[in-house]
């Protein structure tokens, strides 16, 4: 039988909370604010330069091509 006296651990459940309100919070704030759509833009270049450099490098790795190759046809796919 459960001791009725002995507290239970909530610290998860507390941690999910408050993760999940900020995660919230910062969603309202780029979705809901004008400049939230500046941030996104932002953050959307750069996911998109990052994610473009890491294929030109595996790309090159793999196939022994220049990166310098890889990144025009990259450049040119990508417009």
């Amino acid at each position: 039988m459960k001791n009725p006296f002995e507290k239970d651990n909530n610290i998860g459940l507390i941690a999910a909370i408050l993760l999940g309100s900020v995660a919230a919070a910062a969603a309202a704030y780029l979705f809901l604010t004008e400049d939230g759509g500046d941030v996104r833009g932002k953050a959307k270049k750069k996911l998109k330069a990052f994610a473009k450099d890491k294929a030109v490098k595996a790309v090159s790795m793999k196939t022994g091509f220049p990166k310098k190759a890889v990144k025009a046809v990259a450049d040119h796919v990508m417009k």
